[in-house]
Formats: C-alpha cells, sequence, structure tokens
C-alpha cells in the first residue's frame, strides 16, 4: 500500500481529484472510527435519503417503471442493487409472516405442518424464487413491450424494480397485519396486499409509455398477467413434483 498522500491507497493510483480515476475510491480515505462507522458506513451508507435503500424504494413507490427507465439510461450512482434488494425485502416479509402466525395463532392454517412446510421450503429457497419469478417478468415484457427496444437484461433490470416495489408494499401489509385481528386493520392490510397484485399494472404502464396508447396497453398488461401467472402456476408442479409434493386442490404445498 502506497503511503504518498498523492496516490490512491487502494490501487496506487495517481490522484487527480476526489475520486480515483482507476478504481473509484474516495481520496480522502482516513482511520476507522466506531463513530465513523456507525454514522457513516452503516447509517449514511444504507439509510441516506438521497441514494441507496431507502432512497430506491421511495423512487420505484412514487415513480414506479420511471425508476427502470432511469436507470437503464445511466443514472445508476444512486440506486441500491435492486436484487439484492429484493432478497431483503423477501425475507422480511418471511420474517413478518412467520412472526404474525406466532403471536396472533387464530390467523394462521389449520394444518400447522403445512404451513411450517411452506415457509421453510420459502425460506431455503428464496434466492431461486427471486432470480425465477424476475425472469418470467422480463421475458413477458420483451415480448409484449418491443416498441421500448431494450434487450432481454434491461427488461430484467425493469422487473426487478418492479419485484422492489411489490415486495415493499406486501412488507406494508404483513405488517398491519400484524397489529392484530381489529377489523379496520385487517381491512387495510387486505387492500395494500390487493395493490402487491396491481404492481405490475401501475409499474409497466409507467414503463412502456409513451409507446403505447390505453387500449394498446390494456390488452398487453392483460396478457402480461396471464403468462404470469401460468408460468407460476407450471414452476409450482415442477417444485412439487421435484421435491416429491403433492399439489392440492386448494394451492397449498405438502412437501414430504
Amino acid at each position: 500500500m502506497s503511503e504518498n498522500p498523492h496516490q490512491c491507497l487502494n490501487c496506487g493510483h495517481t490522484l487527480t481529484g476526489r475520486y480515483c480515476v482507476n478504481c473509484g475510491q474516495k481520496a480522502d480515505t482516513h482511520r476507522i472510527t466506531t463513530r465513523h462507522f456507525i454514522m457513516h458506513d452503516l447509517l449514511h451508507g444504507t439509510l441516506h435519503i438521497e441514494k441507496g435503500l431507502f432512497f430506491t424504494i421511495i423512487q420505484v413507490l412514487k415513480h414506479r417503471g420511471q425508476t427502470a427507465l432511469d436507470y437503464i439510461s445511466g443514472k445508476r450512482i444512486r440506486y441500491y442493487n435492486v436484487f439484492y434488494l429484493s432478497l431483503i425485502l423477501l425475507s422480511l416479509n418471511i420474517l413478518a409472516v412467520v412472526f404474525k402466525h406466532r403471536i396472533l395463532p387464530d390467523t394462521a392454517m389449520k394444518h400447522s405442518g403445512e404451513v411450517s412446510s411452506v415457509f421453510v421450503f420459502a425460506a431455503a429457497n428464496m434466492k431461486f424464487i427471486v432470480l425465477t419469478f424476475i425472469p418470467f417478468m422480463a421475458l413477458n415484457s420483451l415480448i409484449l413491450f418491443r416498441r421500448k427496444k431494450h434487450n432481454y437484461a434491461e427488461h430484467v433490470v425493469a422487473a426487478g424494480f418492479c419485484m422492489v416495489a411489490a415486495l415493499t408494499l406486501a412488507l406494508i401489509a404483513n405488517l398491519i397485519l400484524l397489529l392484530g385481528n381489529i377489523t379496520f386493520f385487517s381491512y387495510l392490510g387486505s387492500f395494500v396486499g390487493f395493490l402487491v397484485f396491481l404492481t405490475p399494472l401501475f409499474f409497466y404502464f409507467s414503463y412502456s409509455a409513451p409507446q403505447y396508447r390505453f387500449w394498446g396497453y390494456s390488452w398487453r398488461i392483460l396478457l402480461f398477467y396471464v403468462l404470469f401467472i401460468l408460468q407460476v402456476f407450471i414452476l409450482i408442479l415442477l417444485l412439487s413434483f421435484a421435491f416429491t409434493g403433492e399439489l392440492n386442490i386448494s394451492g397449498e404445498i405438502n412437501l414430504n
């Protein structure tokens, strides 16, 4: 490691500004202290309102598909990785649902063995679930919104942003339902949960504009839902077969 103050401490490249042009590290690196670690690396780096995790969530809920378009066009430094964020949100959703069934046992399914099997399976395969749903959505948008002239990878990024919006609303719904069996919170949680299902409708309306008019978009998003539901259904059947489980008429998965 170079001790020359005019050289990058990470790669040794000559510094000409606030950042190293070779590796991107800041020029004003200094000794790590407890205060700096907590206030900057932990809180500022993760929760800063102008950059990072919360910024990405706020933008995708506020601007929907336009956020993905901005990212695809090159405005990327402010945003948290949407795929990592999807995994974080999915983990929080699973924890919230499990916790809800523990503190509100009367809201749990009757067959606790089936519930535990479903959550054990979901917890063990979170990455697979997210990385399967996102490519499905990307494939459908690639087929249906070809006028955007985005390649498949760019559609995957857009689907990642859509997934962040859906998982955020799902988490809000689960947290509301944690407040108990009060009628108001039950209805409110159910309403927010319904918005999760509508997330692609609003997200891709913003994403596909202005290439598609109302009716052109309407039949495309309807077909998007049909294809996605069919893909998910086939995926569940394949997973049920792969893990030697059974798919009940009610849609529950029993794992042996």
